[in-house]
C-alpha cells in the first residue's frame, strides 16, 4: 500500500510540529479521511475511470487519492467523494473539556462585567 504523502503543506515532521493545533487536526482528519477512501477503492473491483465518473471528478483526481496525494483534498471534498461512494458518514463534536484553570477565567471575566442597573419605580 502507498503511503499518504503531503507535498505542499508539510515538508518535514518538524514542519508539521510547528503547525497550529488545528492545523495539526485538519491533517490527521485528512488522513483518516483519504486512507479509507484509498483503502475502499483499493479494495472494489472499479477501475479509477469507473471511481471517476462515481465522483464525478476527472480520473487523474482519483489517481491523486490513491497515490495519497493528502496536499490535493480538503476535509469537505473528501466526505464529498465518500457520500458519493456511499459510505454512512457520522460526524460526533465533542465539546472541550474545562479545566479548573479555565474555570477560573471565566470567573473572573464574569465578576468584572457590572450588572444591569436596576429601574426604580415611584
Amino acid at each position: 500500500m502507498n503511503a499518504i504523502t503531503e507535498h505542499v503543506s508539510f515538508s518535514s515532521v518538524s514542519d508539521l510540529l510547528e503547525k497550529t493545533p488545528e492545523e495539526r487536526r485538519d491533517y490527521e482528519l485528512r488522513c483518516e479521511l483519504l486512507t479509507a477512501l484509498r483503502e475502499h477503492i483499493q479494495q472494489s473491483d472499479m477501475t479509477q475511470a469507473a471511481v471517476a465518473k462515481a465522483l464525478g471528478v476527472a480520473q487523474p483526481r482519483v489517481s491523486d487519492l490513491v497515490r495519497g496525494k493528502l496536499s490535493k483534498f480538503s476535509v469537505g471534498t473528501l466526505l464529498d467523494f465518500m457520500m458519493r461512494l456511499g459510505f454512512t458518514v457520522a460526524i460526533k463534536p465533542t465539546p472541550p473539556k474545562v479545566t479548573a484553570a479555565k474555570a477560573g477565567v471565566a470567573r473572573k471575566k464574569a465578576s468584572k462585567t457590572k450588572p444591569a442597573p436596576e429601574l426604580e419605580t415611584a
